[in-house]
């Protein structure tokens, strides 16, 4: 069996190996062909990028289109900049250009995204304007994905609780001899006058106790007149003659 597999002839040709080796080898020929056909089509824009950190800080850039500066064909005389927070409506950062001096490192900056979970970077060239190279066919708007804030190495700000209002408890009036005044929390209980007809108390005033002075000044006034009366009397009798 062995000998009748060694008579037989290959059947594999040389000029199909040869094809599969050359298709290998055109693939990355193709790919960067591709690339560089598909910058072309895009023609002249922007590459925004956004960073998100975990306490708020947004870290964004923007990128010309190309760094090869042929023609002035990477320069912009004024590129505006954008932010959109949550989805939200987009706020201008400032306007910016791209120039001899930074079209290779491009523009960027930070901001303060508060207690916002992503953000979006939106760039374009202003109205009126285009690229160094006299496009201005393409002026935007170009958009970064939709960045999410980080939640590595520290945690999102926790908001401060609302401090609440404590009730002051309402004074009750209490009953007491300390002789000062309590604040009263009901209507006060009004005592009568008392309706006793006892006279006062001092003997002074009572009319009986006046009745008996008066008598015994009486009394004592009939004593000093009658008493030198009966002297007298006792003085006229005659002397009896034994």
């Amino acid at each position: 069996m062995n000998e009748l597999t060694e008579d037989l002839p290959s059947t594999r040709r040389p000029g199909t190996v040869r094809s599969k080796r050359r298709l290998l080898a055109s693939i990355p020929i193709a790919f960067l062909l591709v690339m560089a056909f598909v910058g072309t089509a895009l023609g002249h824009h922007t590459l925004p990028t956004a960073e998100f950190a975990c306490d708020g800080t947004v870290t964004w850039h923007v990128d010309t289109w190309t760094q090869d500066n042929s023609n002035n064909q990477a320069l912009a005389s004024d590129v505006e900049v954008f932010y959109s927070l949550d989805g939200g409506s987009y706020v201008k950062i400032g306007d910016f250009a791209f120039t001899a001096g930074n079209y290779l490192t491009g523009i960027g900056g930070t901001f303060d995204a508060g207690d916002a979970d992503s953000v979006v970077i939106k760039a374009q060239l202003a109205s009126g304007t285009g690229w160094g190279d006299g496009d201005t066919g393409s002026t935007g708007p170009w958009y970064s994905d939709s960045v999410p804030r980080s939640d590595v190495d520290c945690a999102k700000p926790t908001p401060t609780p609302t401090p609440t209002a404590t009730p002051t408890a309402t004074p009750t009036a209490t009953p007491g001899g300390s002789g000062g005044v309590e604040a009263a929390t009901g209507k006060p209980k009004v005592t009568p006058p008392s309706t006793s007809t006892s006279g006062p108390e001092n003997g002074t005033s009572n009319p009986g106790f006046a009745i008996i002075i008066a008598g015994l000044i009486g009394a004592s006034l009939s004593i000093l007149l009658l008493t030198p009366r009966r002297k007298a009397v006792r003085a006229e009798k005659p002397e009896r003659k034994e």
